[in-house]
């Protein structure tokens, strides 16, 4: 039998932390310390494990465009930002604040992006791969809470976003059909980029490190996900729409999207005076009826802020393959040698299967230190399963990620494997201030030892779920790149002095930030540590590893680089073209003969774009000039609704219905789902003819 136990203090923020090396160092490698914190967003006192990210040291992000930020910024001064939306009574501000962020990476070539928090906040907990959630009511999954890491960990694996229309908000209804919904788990209309995430260390000695990343994010144009202590009627002041708490991060219960700032906002303009001026302007999620507008301004100086996170979204159509075999966010990540004290590269691999021609492009993994030196090497043909590099290499590619979080690298020369054959990615990692560089799967877990029964530590996942979705042969970790060890055979067993240094910083870990006269607090630190000792007592605590959070993603042989995702095309950009392999690039407009691709391409009106670089292989992409707005029914923007247009909406629903190809390029079709529901299909068909008659007939 195996127990689920879920944490329930901020015991364990420090405590493994502060555990001698002797228990972080284990046969032939070393873990990092999972950092735990209290998440109440569902109402719901709950701890749960994150991967600690090494500190920020200087301020780095390449897609800032200045490094002299304004003293003052709002993103909607340059419609940056969607609407305000609202959470009602459920707790699903991360899901909110998350995807807020989401859509301002990808706003700019569709103003009217709006993706659905449903279904976040629903397929985190669904499934045997995914956390578990031990309620079969809608509403209660719904209301589970969740983080910044669980809405990364999720998208990573092409589960959502997708489009408020598909599942909107509300929609109880329809998790009550099970097919319905086991089909729309792996629907996205988008797929993630990237989840960079950041914090504080807790001596916040960094602030003006992570004060200025949070702001060159948002210059650039991504709002940033953070959490905070709310509590209204003790940190808000109505006149000024501003918070300030003085609480510790462990106990923040709400997200927020930063969308601007004022380094003038005046301290004394907190119900809780400040010691410096300057607050973050935030979109909140209760209506745009609350504080002004919608938002709400938060001193620089809230104690309380924490888990910051900026996700960027890409065109769904830009990889078709995302090879995997995590499914769990990683509570940890590991070195490759038994000692925190070696300093050498560690290198760890994925093995995968591909039962057709693909060419992998690109990989997605954590990285866990800013300034990750790494090196990535596809292997094709593997003659031995078990060894990651038994099969011919690619071309390597290096390369510095400046940034912390979940990151897509891009291989600097497509490695092409071929039909029916086991591959591997390798990649070889190095920061020289951080030995933990291996992101991985793991759970802790105590085995009673009278009768054999599995509790298990945490919240992501458990013991039964990483033995049943860890497999030998799709993991490996090495010191040096050719010795490899599989992590489905790793685990390790505190001895009896560990178990009492963790029980001894459990305690004050577990009262830490709570005040005397705070009681219900106060018994529920009792309550858990009485629970921990009871559990500690039964037998041994130990560490059982699944699968390295390492993802390969692939997509047809030559496929054609496009600078832009389908969408709007702004005044002052053109679309440029490019294959890795630096053969020359053909491409056609509207069905136009095809062309040598010389300089970039201009869209002056709706354009069907294909490109080739061997007339057997095509990418595709729609752009709309941002000039033509068409009316919802106008699916071939010619400024008309007609037949024409009943025509090439019934062609699509006929093409997708028979898993063909799609007719209607993405920038219309919120234009040719005239009933909104998310689909195309023959009932718009049949509104645009009915709209159609009675233009004509007006």
């Amino acid at each position: 039998m195996a127990v689920a136990v879920p944490m329930t203090s901020s015991a364990v923020i420090a405590d493994f932390g502060g555990i001698s090396e002797k228990s972080q160092s284990y046969s032939g490698f070393s873990l990092s310390v999972p950092d735990f914190r209290l998440s109440d967003n569902s109402g719901i006192n709950e701890i749960v494990p994150c991967l600690s990210f090494a500190d920020i040291t200087e301020n780095v992000n390449p897609y800032s465009k200045s490094s002299n930020l304004p003293s003052k910024y709002d993103m909607r001064d340059y419609g940056g930002i969607s609407s305000v939306k609202n959470q009602g009574s459920e707790g699903t501000c991360w899901a909110h604040s998350a995807i807020a962020s989401a859509e301002t990476s990808m706003i700019r070539s569709n103003p009217n992006i709006d993706l659905s928090e449903y279904h976040t906040s629903y397929y985190t907990y669904y499934g045997d791969d995914q956390i578990k959630n031990n309620s079969s009511k809608p509403e209660d999954i719904i209301n589970s809470g969740g983080n910044l890491m669980s809405v990364a960990n999720l998208w990573s694996q092409w589960i959502g976003p997708v489009s408020e229309k598909k599942l909107p908000y509300g929609n109880l209804d329809f998790f009550n059909d099970n097919n319905a919904v086991a089909d729309m788990q792996y629907e996205s209309s988008y797929h993630m980029k990237n989840a960079f995430m950041f914090d504080f260390n807790s001596e916040r000695s960094n602030a003006d490190e992570v004060n200025n990343l949070v702001k060159q994010f948002v210059y650039s144009g991504i709002a940033v996900d953070v959490s905070f202590h709310s509590d209204i009627a003790k940190y808000y002041s109505s006149e000024y729409n501003s918070a300030r708490s003085t609480r510790k991060p462990r106990f923040a219960n709400h997200s927020v999207a930063i969308a601007g700032w004022d380094d003038d906002f005046p301290a004394e303009n907190f119900a809780v005076p400040a010691e410096n001026n300057g607050a973050w302007l935030v979109k909140n999620s209760w209506g745009d009826n609350r504080f002004r507008d919608g938002y709400m301004w938060i001193s620089y100086e809230d104690l309380s802020l924490c888990e910051f996170g900026a996700f960027e979204l890409e065109d769904s159509d830009e990889y078709v393959r995302n090879f995997h075999h995590d499914t769990f966010a990683p509570i940890q990540s590991m070195s490759a040698y038994d000692s925190a004290e070696e300093k050498g590269a560690s290198y760890m691999a994925n093995v995968f299967y591909s039962d057709t021609e693909m060419q992998i492009d690109a990989v997605s993994t954590y990285i866990t230190a800013p300034d990750t030196e790494y090196e990535i090497t596809v292997y094709s043909g593997l003659s031995d399963s078990g060894n990651p590099v038994s099969g011919t290499p690619s071309a390597v590619t290096k390369g510095i990620a400046p940034n912390t979080g979940i990151v897509e690298l891009e291989l600097e020369k497509s490695a092409v494997i071929g039909a029916e054959e086991n591959f591997s990615v390798v990649v070889k990692l190095y920061c020289a201030d951080y030995p933990y560089v291996i992101p991985i799967e793991s759970v802790m877990w105590i085995q009673d030892s009278e009768s054999g029964d599995v509790y298990s530590l945490g919240h992501y996942c458990d013991y039964e779920q990483i033995k049943s979705n860890t497999q030998t042969g799709e993991s490996f970790y090495s010191p040096d790149g050719e010795n490899w060890n599989d992590t489905s055979d790793e685990e390790y067993t505190y001895n009896e002095d560990e178990k009492a240094y963790l029980l001894e910083q459990l305690e004050n870990d577990l009262y830490d930030g709570i005040y005397p006269e705070e009681t219900e607090l106060l018994e529920n630190a009792a309550s858990s540590l009485a629970m921990y000792k009871t559990l500690f007592s039964m037998g041994n605590l130990n560490i059982s590893m699944g699968n390295i959070s390492l993802k390969a993603l692939g997509r047809p042989v030559n496929s054609i680089d496009f600078s832009h995702a389908s969408g709007i095309v702004h005044n002052d950009e053109k679309i440029s073209l490019s294959v890795k392999n630096n053969e020359d690039v053909y491409y056609s407009v509207n069905g136009g003969e095809y062309q040598l691709y010389i300089e970039p391409v201009a869209i002056e009106k709706l354009s069907y774009v294909s490109a080739t670089a061997d007339f057997l292989n095509y990418t595709e992409r729609c752009y709309l000039p941002e000039n033509i707005v068409p009316e919802t029914g106008d699916v071939d923007a010619d400024g008309k609704i007609d037949s024409t247009d009943a025509s090439f909406v019934l062609s699509h629903y006929a093409g997708m219905s028979t898993g063909g190809n799609a007719v209607i390029g993405k920038p219309l079709l919120d234009y040719a789902d005239v009933d909104g529901n998310g689909f195309i299909d023959a009932s718009d068909a049949s509104t645009i003819l009915i709209i159609y008659a009675e233009n004509s007939t007006r």
